[in-house]
């Protein structure tokens, strides 16, 4: 049975996952990296904690709730379309090709506001753990510093991916250990990790706060 050129160059234009480029392990950290479970204790909370009071623990378990309804919905559909690519081939297949490229449109920006609101966090974390110790830089310094932090990063990812995806999730794992060892502590301190008046559920503000 021969094949014609024409098939030949159409199967080879199918964009196809590369088998076998990151284990178990190393597909974890990629994705522990991504969603960052350090960033939202780090710089959220505060926020959330404002505007939710009480009900902080409930916002944050119905976004847990809203994460794992995502995460299987992706699951079932890498499953059926293994192919290059993330939601913006699922969107294209199912509403269309304009669809699908303003997904991914959308998607590239979410990946560009994501790295620049990376880079500035390191340049104000790097600043309040200088200030600790009594140093204090400058615009330049911190510019630079900056720099620096941002083409490691895209040197690192560049150069393998899975180097990229070990660092992640070492770094990751760090993080989650220092904040486990945090709240050991906290626990000891206090004796226990419930807040009752946090369990009253009546006390919970579901409106806009009252203007002063």
């Amino acid at each position: 049975m021969s094949v014609s050129s024409a098939e030949i160059v159409k199967d080879k234009s199918v964009p196809r996952l590369r088998s076998g480029a990151l284990n178990l392990i190393e597909t974890v950290g990629q994705s522990l990296a991504a969603i960052a479970p350090t960033l939202t204790p780090a710089l959220n909370i505060s926020i959330v904690a404002g505007l939710a009071g009480l009900g902080c623990w409930m916002s944050y378990f119905i976004g847990t709730l809203g994460v794992v309804i995502v995460a299987a919905s992706v699951g079932v559909l890498a499953s059926r379309h293994p192919e290059a690519g993330s939601y913006f081939v699922y969107i294209g297949r199912s509403f269309g090709p304009f669809a699908g490229a303003l997904a991914g449109w959308s998607m590239i920006s979410a990946y560009m506001f994501t790295a620049v609101a990376v880079a500035l966090s390191f340049a104000i974390f790097l600043g309040d753990f200088l200030a600790a110790f009594g140093v204090k830089l400058d615009m330049l310094p911190m510019t630079v510093m900056m720099l620096v932090f941002v083409a490691t990063v895209t040197c690192a990812a560049y150069r393998d991916v899975k180097l990229s995806s070990r660092v992640g999730l070492i770094l990751e794992i760090v993080s989650v250990g220092i904040m486990i060892v945090i709240t050991v502590l906290f626990v000891r301190v206090r004796g226990t990790v419930i807040d009752p008046p946090q369990l009253k559920i009546a006390t919970f503000n579901y409106g806009r706060s009252e203007e002063r």
